[in-house]
């Protein structure tokens, strides 16, 4: 199994800003282990569907809200790297 680095994104959440709703997007960075790049982008996609993300936007308001591969690197280990799962920006 190969190991990767995915860039995710995020865009047109809609997320709740001291009772203002704006349309915005992120970028996630996540490590996984995987037998594929394609396997690797769902295990992404599902990690972020099943994070707090929810709490934060209201996704069933909006179905435009799309998570998508930015780029990708296949990395030799996971050596320093203390989450695997790192936070959005």
């Amino acid at each position: 199994m190969a190991k990767y680095q995915l860039i995710m994104r995020g865009e047109d959440f809609l997320i709740d800003l001291d009772g203002k709703e704006e349309l915005l997007g992120f970028y996630q960075t996540i490590y996984l282990e995987e037998d594929s790049l394609q396997k690797a982008e769902h295990e992404a996609v599902d990690i972020i569907k099943e994070s707090d993300l929810a709490e934060l936007a209201a996704v069933e308001k909006n179905e435009q809200a799309r998570i998508f591969l930015d780029e990708i690197y296949e990395v030799e280990s996971f050596d320093g790297i203390e989450n695997l799962v790192q936070g959005r920006a």
